[in-house]
């Protein structure tokens, strides 16, 4: 069936313009259909195996390594629950940082991070780190020992893993902080 097209214009139509919509959609339809191929090729070890499957390993690995934002997948290495045990605090803020980085650790704790209670309100601020090769674990954990905020798991701290950080942050707010009451728990990034 033919469709009309009306138009409340001054100006003439174009001649695209005049075409009823239902054959403007089917000429739109039909230039995308014509889709050319790559004029790349993809290397043979770049391709992604679908439909195989793998058993996972019952042996721990050693080695740093990268899993799926699964936090279960992770454990803590620097847990320090107990700053939670006396007093439930009203806000936690987590702080992704690097292992390595020790000055904005230090500037954060030197400035609004030293507030511990806001208009009457316990305030927790901890720090969340990953691995690193570069980790010196004895200065982590005298840090940790003299500061009581390090909070690490065993993924690679890398950018390219941030979302494992986020991940495992809630986690450890989940378990570590609220995982005896009923309290509800709010997240802000």
């Amino acid at each position: 069936p033919r469709s009309l097209c009306y138009t409340l214009s001054s100006r003439p139509l174009s001649l695209w313009q005049s075409f009823p919509l239902q054959e403007q959609y089917q000429w739109f339809l039909n230039q995308n259909s014509r889709v050319n191929a790559p004029a790349y090729r993809i290397h043979p070890k770049n391709k992604v195996i679908l439909n195989k499957t793998t058993e996972p390993s019952t042996v721990r690995s050693t080695s740093l390594q990268y899993h799926q934002a699964y936090p279960r997948n992770y454990h803590f290495l620097m847990d320090n629950t107990e700053v939670c045990k006396n007093k439930i605090p009203f806000l936690v803020l987590m702080v992704p940082v690097e292992p390595k980085n020790v000055a904005a650790r230090d500037a954060i704790r030197q400035t609004w991070g030293k507030e511990n209670i806001v208009q009457g309100e316990v305030v927790l601020t901890l720090f969340m780190l990953g691995v690193s090769r570069e980790d010196d674990v004895e200065k982590l954990k005298q840090e940790n020992l003299q500061h009581h905020d390090l909070i690490q798991s065993d993924f690679t701290d890398s950018y390219l893993n941030l979302t494992i950080k986020t991940m495992v942050i809630m986690d450890w707010v989940h378990l570590g902080v609220w995982g005896e009451t009923n309290r509800q728990i709010h997240y802000n990034y």
